[in-house]
């Protein structure tokens, strides 16, 4: 019987992840050869062992070895296309005979053959006949672009024979052999199964300024002595911010970040947001010592790239659950910012409670750019910075709110 493997939300290192997901999680994983059996009986939280086997294979697929699962994301499609294959359920192929999108081609049977495959990787919707027609629309480039930015591909709408999107919409259908065998020889690098764990990138350790810092705000033991810890993961983070207390969290510059606007951007939505809001931001930013322009990048980008899932869901979201606007801030860990019950539906208060937030991850940050401000505001459990994080920095420079 072929295996069903869906999530319903995100799997990763958070403190959030449902723990039916959890248990889905591992034992698709012990079924993959990728996580010991005994490790189920912790089934109902993510632990590093799982967190281990689910990088061993986002890099065996080709995938960024971040160790996040999201529900209708790469991960879940190829980790359900592995246990489909395991249990011997055909596998697709997927070929082009000419270029396919924006300016390609686009023979019918390729744009027919291309719909399909998209459609069986989520990618395409299949329950209209018509848009199983040969006819290139803007359905079919809108899908094809959302493939290429969840697989870090270039972003250009466009397909073509032996071409990267074709080489990775073929993996997807038809997936590396389970991890118990290892990938053929002639197979390309970057598919090939890795013979050891890599072992954590050193961090770079707080400076000796930093740490001063720390002290001149009244932080410190009886000699002056203080113990910064490096803070790596995502709930050690979280629980550092909420908790308010002195912490180095270390965010590297990253060659790869692309601060392109996605296909969805709506800059009309993100300068609505800071025409009613605009001045509420500056306020609470003044007051909490922050850069106004700093709050309005974020909430501008926050604005701009969610207007395409919808009023108060957002894929960047912090920490990829529910949140809300103005600033997008999740309500289930950030309310907890300040004492009390905090109405986050509010806007000055939503406003409020995301500023001190900015300040707080600025705060643990060494060169505190506001591309990495950003990137652990949408994420924090990060080392390098995002995509998001480098749009942000883009929009800080550019200030579209001021044209």
């Amino acid at each position: 019987m072929t295996s069903q493997f869906k999530l319903e939300g995100t799997v990763g290192a958070s403190n959030s992840v449902d723990p039916s997901d959890s248990r889905k999680f591992k034992q698709a994983l012990v079924q993959l050869g990728l996580l010991e059996g005994a490790e189920l009986a912790s089934a109902d939280f993510v632990d590093s062992a799982s967190l281990a086997g689910l990088k061993a294979f986002q890099r065996r697929s080709g995938l960024p070895a971040d160790g996040v699962a999201k529900a209708g994301g790469p991960t879940e499609h190829l980790i359900a296309a592995a246990l489909a294959e395991r249990d011997g359920a055909p596998r697709n192929t997927f070929a082009l005979s000419d270029s396919v999108g924006e300016k390609g081609a686009n023979r019918p049977q390729d744009v027919r053959n291309l719909k399909r495959a998209l459609a069986v990787a989520g990618y395409y919707p299949n329950d209209k006949p018509q848009e199983l027609t040969g006819r290139v629309h803007d359905e079919l480039a809108l899908g094809i672009r959302s493939f290429q930015r969840d697989f870090n591909l270039k972003r250009d709408g466009f397909l073509h024979p032996g071409g990267k999107t074709e080489q990775t919409l073929d993996r997807v259908l038809k997936p590396a052999a389970p991890a118990e065998r290892e990938v053929a020889a002639g197979a390309p690098a970057r598919l090939r199964r890795p013979q050891k764990t890599t072992a954590p990138e050193p961090v770079k350790p707080p400076s000796q300024n930093f740490i001063e810092k720390w002290k001149r705000k009244g932080f410190g033991g009886p000699r002056g002595s203080l113990n910064l810890p490096t803070l790596r993961n995502s709930r050690e983070r979280i629980e550092n911010i909420l908790a308010d207390k002195p912490a180095h969290f270390n965010i590297e510059k990253n060659p790869k970040a692309d601060d392109t606007s996605p296909f969805h951007e709506s800059k009309g939505a993100g300068l609505a947001a800071l025409a009613s809001f605009g001045k509420l931001i500056e306020e609470e930013a003044r007051k909490q010592d922050v850069d106004p322009n700093l709050v309005k990048a974020i909430a501008f980008s926050e604005n701009a790239r969610g207007h395409y899932l919808g009023a108060a869901q957002v894929a960047e979201g912090l920490d990829l659950a529910d949140s809300l606007f103005p600033m997008n801030i999740r309500p289930d860990i950030w309310g907890k910012l300040d004492p009390g019950k905090v109405d986050l539906t509010d806007p000055r208060t939503n406003i409020r409670a995301g500023v001190v937030l900015i300040k707080r991850i600025r705060d643990r940050i060494e060169d505190p750019t506001p591309e990495k401000v950003a990137t652990l505001w949408n994420s924090t459990g990060k080392e390098k910075i995002t995509d998001f994080g480098q749009y942000v920095g883009r929009m800080f420079q550019e200030r579209p709110w001021e044209r």
